[in-house]
């Protein structure tokens, strides 16, 4: 489920979805990076019941020489009739946290920025990871 991203980084929408809280993917611009953005594809459709974000570098609370991180941003879930959920979310700065969902069918999942903890003109956002969860198989 590698992801596609509006990016100019070395650090690739891949590591964003490696299991890894110590990769991430940057957005390859500095400032609050508003309108870049970070997507992941299901091969088929998925009921996505929530969303785990890790913003920043790591899983650790954030340090002055780290990254900006997502502050507002714009989750877009499209489902297989190519219908879009659109959710406009405001998260904490630091840990991982969880963003319920609850879309049946998910195809795609659009993270796009808008503000960010830490910007400045020398620093890009990064997310370390991105997990998905939906319903069991029965």
């Amino acid at each position: 489920m590698p992801g596609i991203c509006a990016s100019r980084s070395k650090h690739d929408a891949k590591l964003a979805f490696d299991s890894y809280s110590n990769t991430w993917w940057g957005s390859g611009y500095s400032g609050n990076s508003d309108g870049q953005y970070l997507e992941a594809g299901f091969g088929q459709p998925t009921d996505l019941l929530n969303i785990l974000i890790t913003p920043g570098a790591s899983a650790r609370t954030p340090q002055a020489t780290d990254p900006a991180r997502p502050h507002e941003f714009d989750l877009i879930v499209t489902d297989s009739a190519a219908k879009q959920h659109v959710s406009h979310l405001r998260i904490n700065d630091g840990g991982a946290q969880k963003i319920d969902v609850a879309v049946r069918d998910a195809m795609t999942v659009r993270l796009v920025l808008h503000t960010a903890y830490g910007a400045t003109d020398k620093r890009q956002v990064a997310i370390a990871e991105l997990e998905f969860f939906g319903r069991s198989a029965r």
